[in-house]
């Protein structure tokens, strides 16, 4: 008798230390709407981002931040680096970039056809290439996703990495009304001629959206980027306050259903409330979802899977403890019989 009880104590403790390492959510943050003057940067609203974020986010997310004057290329590089060792197994992590950005010349990179990278403009990065600055403080895609990789790594196979890219690369500044745009058309780099650059531009805009690969250990993932390479990532004004659209579509998505919690309702109610405000988001995931009329070549029919995930070990210690239970009460019955 003594032995079977010790069995059962043992079981249950091992079933609560499985459960107790409990996942969370985390949010970084990263908003920049002012610029070093000898930048070239126009200003844009991603603080009210930050703002609107943390207030959508509370309760419920742990939240950090890095914002304007601190996010220069080294205060950013850190930042993401240090979201490594922040996070844990099963964790649910949310990536905001609210920001400027530029498509760029690739420096013998030959995993880019059309010879461009993609960059994500930090507060002392400069729009305009020149003998004094050659893209130095540019934070390219490829570093952000490295990044993301042992982001996705650290959360294991259980966790869930969701990134929204409010900047964009596409059209011209928009200068006129108050809606303001993110981004710039010019290539960053050494000049080209207007005819090699069109030609990029063109080989840019043609390529398909590239899926999100699984690997093994690895969580899933869910990247969304406010527009197509062709449009504008204009702005919306709400209430006279000026917001970035994908940054606004999200928060009202996760306000209109209470958290995150099916990503197929999430991402087709972003999906359909920037349509109406001409603009088409884009969406890569690693695993299939449903996306009512899905713009991505890599979001595919399927079903809608939740954030939030039971660890197999949680399933295997329940099985475990539910035989020993079965166990013990067959030979409770055995002995009154």
């Amino acid at each position: 008798m003594r032995i079977r009880s010790r069995i059962i104590i043992l079981a249950c403790l091992f079933l609560f230390f499985a459960i107790s390492g409990k996942a969370e959510k985390k949010a970084f943050l990263v908003c920049i709407g002012e610029y070093a003057e000898d930048t070239g940067w126009e200003k844009i609203s991603a603080i009210n981002d930050l703002h609107l974020m943390e207030t959508t986010l509370t309760p419920g997310f742990y939240i950090e931040s890095i914002s304007n004057q601190e996010a220069t290329h080294k205060g950013v590089t850190s930042f993401l680096n240090g979201i490594v060792h922040k996070v844990s197994q099963r964790d649910t992590v949310l990536i905001l970039f609210s920001c400027h950005g530029q498509q760029m010349l690739t420096v013998n990179d030959k995993n880019e056809p059309d010879g461009l990278d993609e960059a994500i403009i930090p507060y002392d990065a400069r729009q305009m290439y020149s003998e004094h600055y050659r893209g130095e403080n540019h934070l390219r895609d490829d570093d952000i996703a490295d990044v993301l990789y042992q982001i996705r790594y650290a959360i294991g196979d259980t966790g869930l990495l969701l990134v929204l890219f409010d900047a964009c690369h596409s059209d011209s500044m928009y200068k006129g009304g108050k809606r303001k745009v993110r981004g710039s058309s010019d290539i960053f780099g050494p000049p080209l001629g207007p005819s090699i650059a069109d030609s990029l531009k063109k080989i840019k805009y043609a390529q398909d959206t590239v899926s999100i690969g699984n690997f093994p250990g690895a969580s899933e993932a869910v990247y969304v980027s406010a527009c197509r390479a062709t449009q504008r990532n204009k702005e919306v004004i709400i209430n006279e306050v000026g917001y970035g659209s994908l940054t606004y579509a999200f928060a009202t998505a996760y306000k209109t259903y209470g958290g995150l919690m099916d990503i197929s309702s999430t991402l087709s109610f972003i999906q359909d409330w920037m349509r109406k405000n001409a603009q088409q988001p884009v969406f890569h995931t690693s695993f299939p979802v449903d996306i009512m009329t899905a713009n991505s070549s890599d979001s595919n029919n399927g079903i809608g899977v939740p954030f939030s995930r039971i660890s197999p070990w949680i399933i295997v210690c329940i099985i475990v403890l539910v035989l020993i239970l079965c166990l013990c009460l067959m030979q409770q019955i055995k002995r009154i019989h």
